[in-house]
Formats: C-alpha cells, sequence, structure tokens
C-alpha cells in the first residue's frame, strides 16, 4: 500500500477528492470474509488494505467485534460437493441460482484445508443439518472449530496483521464509492475517520465485506416489516448495502435471514442465547397458547425465527411477536438461562465475554429482563403491561396451556407438535417466571447480488466492473441449511473474491 496525495481530482458522487492512500485490492469490512479476501488477495501477490469501521483492541477491552468473532465458531465443510450443491438450490426454494449453489460447495469443500494453511488446528465437531426435509443434508454433516469464535478470529487476525503484515485501518468506515465516470468501474473507497474524511484507490478492485445490517432499523423495518433482536456485531448497519446501491447494484435475499428467536434486553448487541433444554419451559403466543415443537429452537437454530413471524391475516396482527418463553422455579434453578457470548480474547488471553448470566436468573429478574409472578394471574398481569403484548393473555388460557402441556409429559408424548420425550419435563412449582422473545439472530442474509466469481452485479445481471462482495452482505443464502454453514460461506466466497480481484489488471489514471 502507497500513501499517495495526488494534484488530480478524482470524481466521487458529485464530489472532488484527492486521493489520499492507495493500494490494489481496497476491502471493506474486516470480518471473516474481509480476512479471507485479504488474505487470498496478499496470497496471489496483490498490495491490500482493510478499512474497518470499529475501533481496534486494547489489552483491556475487545472493541472490534465482526460477526465471525461472535459466533460458535463452526466451519461447515460439504462431503459431497454436488450433492451438497443440490441441496442448497432446494433449500434455496428457487432464490439462488444452481451455478452459485454448485460455486459455493466447491470453495467450501476446501475449507478444512485453508484454514490449516493459515495456522489453524481444526477439530471435530458434532453432525449437524437442519433441512432434512430436502434430499442430501448427508453431505452437510462435517462441522469443524478450532475454539468457537474467538479462536477462529485468532487465526485470521494472526494470518492477516502478524504473518503478511496487511495493512488496516480500524475506525475508517466506508462510506461511499468512487466510480469512473466513463467505464462505471470502481475505483476507490471514500471513508471517513476521526475528524477528516479520506478518498482511498484502488488501483485492481474492491471488496465489499461490510457484514449485515441487524442494526439499522430502516433497513430492517423495509425488509421484514416486524420488531426484531439481535446479538450480532452491532457495527453491522447496513454500509455495505448503501455503497452498493449507489452504483446500481442488484440487491437479493433482504427477507432472509439466519436466525433464531432471541430473550429481549436492555443490551445491544443483545447477549441472550439461550439454554432450555434442561428445564421444564413452554413457548406461548400473545395469547397464552403454545404453538411449535419448542426443541426446535436449539435443534433448528438458524431458522428459528421464522415460526414467530406467522401473521393472522383475520385478526391483522403477529400473535408470537413477541411470544413468551414461561418457567416456573425448577426451570429458574436448573442454571443461566443464556449463554456468555464472546467478544473475543484479551492480550493475556482472558477471554471477554459480553455479558455473564447468572446461575439462577436473579440478576436477570432485577434487571428486569425476566418477569415473575407468584401466581399465574401476577406472571399474565406483568406480561400484559408490556405494549408490545397489546393485553390479549388471559392467565386462564395460560393454565390451560401448562394442564395440558402438563398431561403430555405425564404420557410421555406430545401429540400436538411432537415435542420429543427428553424435552417434556412439567412444570407447575411456583413462582412462574416469562421472558419476552423475538424473531432474530446472527446474520441477516440481503445485500447486493453476487455471481459465481464474486462480483456484484447491477440489475441486468452484469458485473460492475471492479466490485466485489463476499460474507454476510449479500449471502447466497435465502433459507440456511446448517451450522458452520454462514463462517464457512464467509471464507469460500472471502477467498474467491480475493484471488479475482487481485488478478485483475492494474488501472492506470489517464
Amino acid at each position: 500500500m502507497m500513501s499517495k496525495n495526488e494534484t488530480k481530482r478524482t470524481p466521487a458522487g458529485d464530489r472532488a477528492q484527492h486521493w489520499d492512500l492507495e493500494a490494489e485490492v481496497v476491502i471493506v469490512g474486516y470480518g471473516g470474509a474481509g480476512a479471507a479476501a485479504a488474505i487470498e488477495a496478499h496470497d496471489a501477490g496483490a498490495d491490500v488494505l482493510i478499512l474497518e469501521k470499529q475501533k481496534a483492541d486494547t489489552p483491556t477491552f475487545v472493541n472490534h467485534t465482526p460477526s465471525s468473532r461472535m459466533c460458535a465458531g463452526a466451519l461447515l465443510v460439504p462431503s459431497d460437493v454436488k450433492l451438497a450443491a443440490k441441496h442448497l438450490e432446494l433449500v434455496s426454494l428457487g432464490n439462488t441460482p444452481a451455478d452459485l449453489c454448485l460455486a459455493w460447495a466447491e470453495e467450501m469443500s476446501h475449507n478444512l484445508e485453508w484454514v490449516e494453511k493459515i495456522g489453524g488446528k481444526c477439530e471435530p465437531l458434532f453432525p449437524t443439518g437442519e433441512t432434512p426435509m430436502y434430499p442430501g443434508q448427508e453431505s452437510l454433516q462435517q462441522t469443524f472449530t478450532v475454539g468457537a469464535g474467538p479462536g477462529i478470529w485468532q487465526v485470521l487476525e494472526n494470518a492477516v496483521e502478524k504473518a503478511r503484515k496487511i495493512k488496516v485501518l480500524y475506525e475508517s468506515p466506508g462510506k461511499e464509492l468512487v466510480v469512473d465516470p466513463d467505464t462505471g468501474a470502481i475505483t476507490g473507497v471514500i471513508a471517513q475517520q476521526p475528524g477528516k474524511t479520506i478518498a482511498v484507490r484502488a488501483t485492481k478492485a474492491v471488496i465489499l465485506t461490510s457484514g449485515g445490517f441487524q442494526y439499522d432499523p430502516e433497513l430492517l423495518r423495509e425488509s421484514f416489516g416486524f420488531p426484531t433482536a439481535w446479538y450480532a456485531n452491532p457495527g453491522n448497519t447496513g454500509d455495505g448495502v448503501r455503497m452498493a446501491q449507489k452504483v446500481g447494484a442488484a440487491l437479493w435475499h433482504m427477507d432472509a435471514c439466519g436466525g433464531r428467536s432471541i430473550p429481549v434486553t436492555d443490551m445491544a448487541p443483545n447477549p441472550a442465547t439461550g439454554r432450555y433444554t434442561a428445564r421444564p419451559i413452554i413457548a406461548v403466543d400473545k395469547y397464552g397458547r403454545r404453538f411449535f415443537d419448542e426443541s426446535i429452537i436449539e435443534s433448528r437454530t438458524h431458522q428459528m425465527w421464522r415460526e414467530a413471524v406467522y401473521l393472522d391475516t383475520k385478526l391483522g396482527r403477529y400473535p408470537r411477536i413477541p411470544y413468551y418463553l414461561v418457567f416456573d422455579e425448577k426451570g429458574r434453578l436448573a442454571g443461566p438461562l443464556g449463554r456468555a457470548n464472546p467478544r473475543g480474547f484479551l492480550a493475556d488471553g482472558t477471554l471477554h465475554n459480553f455479558y455473564e448470566w447468572s446461575k439462577d436468573a436473579s440478576a436477570e429478574i432485577a434487571k428486569g429482563w425476566i418477569l415473575k409472578g407468584d401466581t399465574l394471574e401476577e406472571l399474565v398481569a406483568k406480561i400484559t403491561q408490556d405494549p408490545q403484548s397489546e393485553g390479549l393473555m388471559e392467565s386462564e388460557v395460560l393454565k390451560q396451556t401448562i394442564d395440558e402441556y402438563n398431561g403430555y409429559c405425564a404420557a410421555g408424548h406430545d401429540p400436538r407438535f411432537g415435542r420429543p420425550a427428553n424435552w417434556l419435563k412439567p412444570l407447575g412449582t411456583p413462582p412462574y417466571y416469562a421472558i419476552k422473545m423475538l424473531p432474530g439472530g446472527m446474520s441477516t442474509h440481503g445485500g447486493p447480488k453476487r455471481n459465481t466469481r464474486s462480483q456484484v452485479i447491477d440489475a441486468f445481471g452484469k458485473p460492475i466492473p471492479r466490485l466485489y462482495a463476499a460474507g454476510e452482505l449479500g449471502s447466497i443464502y435465502y433459507f440456511q441449511p446448517s451450522a458452520g454453514s454462514t463462517l464457512g460461506e464467509a471464507f469460500a466466497f472471502g477467498r474467491i473474491a480475493g484471488r479475482n480481484a487481485a488478478a485483475e489488471s492494474i488501472r492506470q489514471e489517464s
């Protein structure tokens, strides 16, 4: 990367800019996809610069929290490329082309060897797969880890900044793409640094890897149309979506995400991925009625959000947004209700978490995250005080729901929803508790549409010259097929984007 202060001025939207910095490949966003793209472009011989929105870490605090660092760190490696590609095509419900599914499966099959090549030591995880209703899921049973999100991030960071010494500019979010007015090619990025705006020239290409839009209320409202809760990177505010839109990119998968249902807290990012298996607990809608097999909260974690977004067209409302997890005193004492989501490793090797859940839920009750009632009537009265509940729940309905559920527990069989026997644990020991749940989770999938070369394409299906994208920004997933698939795709298409960007010819300015 060269510093450059040219006298020639270059158009950036309707403004003119000097080039302040220059690199052959400029990457916007330093997460799993950005790291993979940087490594691959560097190893292909390109000079690489990464622009990152968040602050750099300090010895005592983790500031930089890409979703790949916060996730469970599962890495999917398809065992059969053609079978996996066909499965993804089916799972996508026609929303992802067959050639892109094949490119995905082929590149994903190299994930394990690539992680080991850059210094990671992978261990196998449990078999996974969340879409058994479609043939070919057996090709998605191989997942690996190098120590959850913080572990894999340590490998990526070492490969980028230490082993390859790729320059990362923190506190430098990309704001706008620079377009050659004659050719339409992307020539650079306008970025914002504290107190100043800089123009960064890309002599080969720009790669957008700036993540999703979980923390952009406007894009969430336009794409989903209902309240959501997230525990992803709070820096994911849709910057890449808008940058790509402004230069004519087509958008896709805007109404899709890999999401769960998330307990509502007053923290951002939300620290509440749950632990529900080992306790008497049920999920009820605004009326106090069960509506699904609660075990899929954990067994189909990346599709659980879809269970909550049912729109009752007769009543004109979402009866499950929010819904409520209801449990009793035995459930409270069964251990922490939420997992400690990691921020990352500190300089001394200590794991820095966003929040540590109390073992008996006492802290969360005190915070008001968990409602408590000595009786069901008292609990329902507290639930209906929340405006989002619409005051619809009645204690008698909730009592009937619990009585019916306890009968299923006694019989060892749930004839209504098929909840597994090991999840059938009766509840009835007061006090009673409830926590509000909203659809949400780790990753939105919408963003600029891409082709098999990871090039961003316009509304007419043509590549925008010298512009690439990878990862959560414009993910190829419509219906996410398994654990490990998000991180796996970030690495796969990050590599595809990196090597194709590096192969571009150097653009000479006239």
